[in-house]
């Protein structure tokens, strides 16, 4: 009631969240305040407070809807995976000098620059310009395109306005329109480490890691780095990711050895963040976005070099094989063990029709973890197992 009647005076509508923290806990209700120390969740007639260092994701539970987007200016690309649409970007005395529909006005030091895209998306021309943007190079790029082609020249770029660029090239300052430019890749350079570890994803795509959000009296507070702060509506957020620095999926590592022994002579490759022959990867009633399915006999190994304390993950067979509940005998049937250098953390056997269980295992001061899916009672048929949300924590 009070919540309401606050929410009154301030003009503000409540949102809807759905919050995941690292103990595995899912949580649904109406954000009622979001700090720099704690989110406060309204849910069940009841509150509770959630401090942020145990906060995963906090995620609209309804798509956002854009109150304001740059439909055709220039992309911009951060080093540290921000992106985002501007309406208006130039490069003056070694600053980004940009406006944004929702953001205003904002700066950024241009050596933090990963890609600057001056040409609207075209898909004939997006896997080139991509395969440029991951180029690593010494060098600045200016990329023009040539009809259907893009090609580049090599050298250092300098201050951009309205209706031209500086670039330097071969110790030779020469200046090309804007309008003939497709966009510049920056070289990666060393950047210092900086506090900014959140993850905030905005109706209409943009992407920006920042320092901190606040949510309070029905609007967000959105702190950059230096000071630099604003204030978006509370509906122009979609997603705040909390897992950097925190959280290491295992569907984004590399494996330091993979080792397959099929039962018979056909090997299932395990597959990351998607079904072993396709589609989401469902464990229960529910898909997960991350996570690993594997098929008996496959061992994973991977390196932690003691960096992190737990294991998690939601553990279930693949819902699509089918069983007999008449005659569970005839159920197929796995064996998942996990070990920490070689200690045995866990064992158990899985069967179709198992309802899913969450998995929290200590690996503190581990240094590799091993994962074995082993064949069950009968051959390998139906032997997939799906690990959701596979992650260590630190």
């Amino acid at each position: 009631m009070v919540l309401w009647l606050l929410l009154a005076v301030w003009g503000a509508e409540p949102i809807s969240v759905e919050v995941a923290t690292l103990d595995g806990r899912h949580l649904s209700g109406r954000l009622e305040a979001l700090s720099a120390d704690a989110l406060v969740l309204e849910r069940d007639q009841a509150t509770l407070r959630i401090p942020v260092a145990e906060l995963l994701e906090v995620r609209a539970a309804e798509p956002a809807t854009p109150s304001a987007v740059a439909d055709s200016g220039p992309m911009v690309t951060l080093q540290d995976g921000s992106r985002f649409r501007t309406t208006s970007a130039r490069i003056q005395g070694g600053q980004l000098v940009m406006a944004h529909p929702l953001w205003g006005a904002l700066t950024w030091p241009a050596a933090l620059l990963r890609t600057l895209q001056f040409a609207p998306d075209e898909p004939a021309l997006q896997s080139a310009w991509k395969q440029l943007a991951e180029r690593p190079s010494k060098k600045d790029l200016l990329v023009i395109r040539k009809e259907d082609v893009l090609d580049h020249l090599d050298g250092v770029a300098g201050d951009i306005d309205e209706t031209k660029a500086n670039f330097l090239l071969d110790g030779d300052q020469i200046s090309v329109k804007r309008e003939r430019i497709f966009g510049i890749v920056y070289s990666r350079k060393e950047v210092p480490a900086t506090r900014e570890a959140l993850r905030v994803e905005f109706a209409g795509g943009d992407v920006l890691v920042v320092r901190q959000m606040v949510f309070t009296r029905g609007q967000w507070q959105v702190h950059l780095g230096g000071g630099r702060q604003f204030t978006v509506p509370a509906d122009s957020v979609q997603r705040l990711d909390y897992s950097q620095g925190k959280v290491q999926y295992l569907s984004a590592l590399e494996p330091r050895e993979v080792k397959y022994t099929p039962f018979w002579d056909y090997v299932f490759e395990y597959q990351r963040d998607r079904h072993l022959f396709g589609g989401p990867l469902r464990i229960g009633g529910r898909s997960y976005a991350r996570g690993l399915a594997i098929h008996s006999k496959t061992q994973l190994r991977y390196r932690l070099g003691g960096e992190y304390r737990r294991f998690a993950a939601v553990v279930g067979m693949d819902p699509e094989i089918p069983f007999d509940s008449n005659r569970p005998e005839t159920r197929a049937k796995v064996r998942l063990e996990i070990r920490g250098d070689g200690r045995l953390l866990f064992a158990a056997d899985y069967h179709a029709g198992d309802p899913p269980q969450a998995l929290d295992l200590s690996v503190e001061g581990v240094a590799e973890l091993e994962i074995l899916v082993d064949f069950g009672d009968d051959s390998d048929i139906g032997d997939r197992i799906h690990l959701g949300e596979a992650r260590v924590v630190k």
